[in-house]
């Protein structure tokens, strides 16, 4: 029989009990239709075929990392799991470090006038700069002329405002020359007196468990908090509308207990219900944090009743 779109675990009959789990891995990489046997179901003894794309359409909605949900989802069923895709490392070109943009005026002149003095000292790899390095002081001087001049009035303050506009131009002018000069080399980039980037995007490790939630409010505006973990690029939320029960991770899949939940698998540091939970409701909070490596362990259990 068709496919539930809705809920995981899949139900294949009406009349089996026990929920049906299928890992990611197994169908993931595969262009072949997908078997599914139905050992679970005593209408046919025979496997059926089923396109990947149609099976897919159905697991997508609670596969995980997902954009930020406008709505929690609900999910009544029992012992599903769902799985976090993972980044690949990927290498990337060494280029010039865009290192100057959150400086200080001061700072970026400082920063300026050391280019110009590697530019004119290094002239044989460098013998065609955009900018030389005399226009190079010449700018950053007057950065910080205009910064000296800040507070006197507006035309001051504006002064600053272009002068330091310009310099970041030329510095900009200059970074992708020495970029095609370099051509990756980490070297020469250093020789014009810039920083390099790194080649590679380091792996992220798994985020620490973050503490017990925090939870406030009412039916209205019910507020779900935690702390900050290093590290974290969200936090995934159970929030148990049942029986007290708590969820688990294994293999890096978070494994649901048989009670109605609400997930929110990608959240924030804070969310808030509205309207989502009657008053009078006792529920049971769990938060863990989550990135790129995987997931950490879920927080210790929250109990709530929510008020009117």
């Amino acid at each position: 029989m068709p496919l539930e779109s809705s809920h995981l675990p899949l139900k294949l009959s009406q009349n089996t009990l026990k929920p049906f789990q299928l890992p990611l891995a197994a169908f993931q990489n595969t262009l072949e239709p997908f078997q599914l046997p139905l050992a679970t179901s005593g209408n046919t003894p025979e496997p059926f075929q089923m396109p990947l794309a149609a099976f897919q359409r159905h697991l997508k909605v609670f596969h995980l990392p997902v954009k930020k949900l406008h709505k929690p989802m609900l999910s009544k069923q029992n012992n599903f799991l769902f799985s976090n895709s993972k980044l690949l490392i990927m290498t990337k070109p060494i280029v010039v470090l865009i290192s100057w943009n959150n400086q200080k005026p001061t700072q970026m002149a400082a920063f300026a006038h050391g280019v110009a003095q590697n530019i004119a000292k290094n002239a044989t790899t460098f013998p065609t700069p955009p900018v030389t390095h005399q226009n190079l002081d010449l700018a950053a001087n007057r950065v910080e002329l205009a910064y000296a001049d800040r507070l006197n009035g507006p035309q001051a303050k504006t002064e600053l405002q272009t002068a330091d506009n310009a310099l970041d131009v030329m510095l900009h002018q200059m970074a992708d020359y020495v970029n095609t000069v370099a051509n990756g080399d980490t070297a020469i980039i250093q020789m014009a007196g810039f920083k390099a980037s790194s080649n590679q995007r380091l792996p992220a490790t798994v985020p620490a468990t973050p503490d017990a939630p925090k939870i406030s409010g009412n039916a209205a505006r019910l507020r779900l908090e935690t702390n900050k973990v290093n590290g974290a690029v969200s936090y995934c939320w159970l929030i148990f509308t049942g029986e007290a029960a708590s969820a688990s991770i294994t293999a890096d899949c978070i494994i649901l207990p048989g009670t109605p939940a609400i997930i929110i698998p990608d959240g924030h540091l804070r969310e808030d219900l509205h309207n989502l939970i009657p008053a009078g409701t006792k529920i049971n909070v769990q938060v863990l944090a989550q990135n790129a490596a995987g997931k950490s362990g879920f927080s210790p259990l929250i109990s709530f009743t929510v008020g009117g």
